[in-house]
């Protein structure tokens, strides 16, 4: 529905979004092959909705946009030079991308927070004083995408492997960040390309930094200012050794093969020299191979049959032959 100029959805509806991305908008000529940006909720009014009914527009002052982002509605927009991306969207002189925001998530302008208290708090929640200082300071998040004390997962490299790091910031004036990397340097470029391991982020500002892991192991990095680090800011990335590459390489090539079989007999074919052969005549096959067995099973019992035969008969001429030339011989003396 269409109200004061404002698209505004029905519950449960889905809208999507276009950007044009004009080329300003991109990486300049002394920038990285692409460059941070970010999507966050800026709408000025509050939006109340109700279940079943039309969203409507609340007459109050307050924007909504810090309870929106302290909510979650906060991400990365990334945009690139033309010709750099695969066509799965990754780039092609980089070998693995990471995106990290630095943000103190004030969980007291959540539009949960009320849920929230009700949910985890005590069993009465009226007893819980949403302005209690103390309350209030434990529900600022210092957080890496949302998370604390090292719980983002996944930050993982192999050693030589060429990784862009899109750092991101927003928040008010406390969310002023020292990023630093333990084990490792980066590059970034700002005219002229720099080497460090510490990146600045301010509130609304985006930088990119690359790096060729190089050191093996698993290595901090944390915000340095010291409320920050120790309210949680912090987070591991690991590096990989070219030997557990190779050895998780060969284990991937073995989980591909074996997900490709499972595939192709969940579609009802299975591969064979080289083919894709139906299961339906792959159990007529089998059952013809089965058959062909048992008589090939009997032919050979047949023929060891013969074989016994044969040598049980050639062995009881040699008893006689034996017998009588015995005979023969007693005879002889007897004269």
């Amino acid at each position: 529905m269409q109200k004061r100029g404002l698209l505004l959805p029905f519950l449960g509806e889905v809208l999507t979004y276009q950007w044009n991305i004009p080329e300003r908008s991109g990486p300049g000529p002394n920038d990285s092959a692409c460059v941070s940006w970010i999507y966050y909720s800026s709408v000025d009014p509050i939006k109340h909705y109700h279940p079943g009914t039309i969203p409507t527009i609340s007459a109050s002052p307050l924007p909504s946009y810090p309870q929106d982002m302290y909510s979650g509605l906060v991400g990365p927009l990334t945009i690139c030079r033309k010709g750099i991306l695969e066509p799965y969207g990754g780039r092609r002189d980089m070998d693995r991308e990471f995106v990290l925001l630095f943000l103190i998530f004030d969980e007291n302008q959540s539009w949960y927070l009320e849920e929230n208290v009700a949910t985890h708090g005590p069993q009465e929640p009226g007893r819980v004083n949403l302005q209690d200082e103390t309350f209030l300071e434990s529900n600022k998040m210092h957080a890496i995408n949302g998370k604390l004390y090292a719980n983002l997962k996944g930050l993982t490299m192999y050693q030589g492997e060429r990784v862009a790091w899109y750092m991101l910031a927003m928040g008010q004036e406390t969310d002023l960040h020292t990023i630093h990397f333990h084990a490792e340097s980066f590059l970034y470029r700002s005219g002229e390309s720099y080497r460090a391991d510490v990146v600045d982020l301010f509130p609304g500002t985006f930088e990119v930094v690359e790096m060729v892991a190089s050191n093996p192991g698993t290595w901090l990095m944390h915000c340095h200012v010291t409320d920050h680090v120790h309210a949680g800011m912090e987070t591991l990335f690991t590096v990989l050794s070219q030997r557990e590459h190779l050895s998780t390489t060969t284990t991937i090539t073995e989980e591909i093969g074996k997900a490709a079989i499972l595939r192709n007999i969940e579609e009802g074919n299975v591969r064979m020299l080289g083919m894709q052969i139906p299961v339906k005549d792959i159990e007529l096959l089998a059952s013809v191979l089965i058959a062909m067995g048992v008589i090939l099973l009997l032919i050979a019992l047949a023929l060891c049959g013969v074989v016994w035969y044969q040598h049980r008969q050639r062995k009881l001429r040699r008893n006689r032959r034996s017998i009588l030339d015995d005979s023969f011989k007693l005879l002889s003396l007897k004269q």
